[in-house]
């Protein structure tokens, strides 16, 4: 997301994959997340048919990482997510979460290590970005000896909710 030459009045540029998508003026950034999480939810469906009926979407701007973020928390079944939609913080698409959560860990993004490198993550090894959301190493690294529970992943979403919701960092 880039800030266009209407800065005055919060205007935005939406870009993806270099073309213009949309001009938008608005007092909210929340609105502009909101359609970002709308274009994904449905490239998701499109891709992986993926039933949204049974996941929980949301989306709001985090003042905190200056980032438009979207949460999915499944309602059957144990799968926890935080997506950077804006790619402000996590630069690479391919790494655009912070925080994966279900049965088999938690892959949750270390703040200061991200912001350290910028957001560009994608080359360095995990064990310096990420953790379980706990302390622990992620589950990329190691599966935990007992499989996460939703109440589990509930606390390690809990985490990353709260501090994405506080005012700035």
């Amino acid at each position: 997301i880039q800030r266009s030459a209407k800065a005055k009045t919060q205007g935005f540029v939406v870009f993806t994959r270099s073309r213009l998508v949309r001009d938008v003026s608005f007092d909210s950034r929340d609105a502009l997340c909101k359609i970002l999480s709308d274009r994904r939810v449905s490239q998701e469906k499109e891709r992986f048919e993926k039933d949204y009926l049974v996941i929980d979407v949301e989306s709001f701007y985090s003042e905190s990482v200056g980032a438009c973020i979207q949460t999915e928390i499944a309602e059957v079944g144990i799968h926890f997510q935080i997506r950077d939609l804006s790619l402000t913080l996590l630069r690479d698409p391919s790494t655009s979460l912070l925080l994966n959560c279900g049965p088999e860990g938690a892959d949750s993004i270390i703040l200061n290590a991200v912001r350290k490198h910028e957001g560009y993550v994608v080359d360095v090894p995990y064990s310096e970005w990420l953790d379980d959301g706990v302390g622990g190493p992620p589950r990329t690294l190691k599966t935990p000896k007992q499989p996460y529970d939703k109440d589990k992943c509930r606390l390690v979403f809990d985490n990353w909710v709260r501090v994405l919701r506080r005012a700035s960092n």
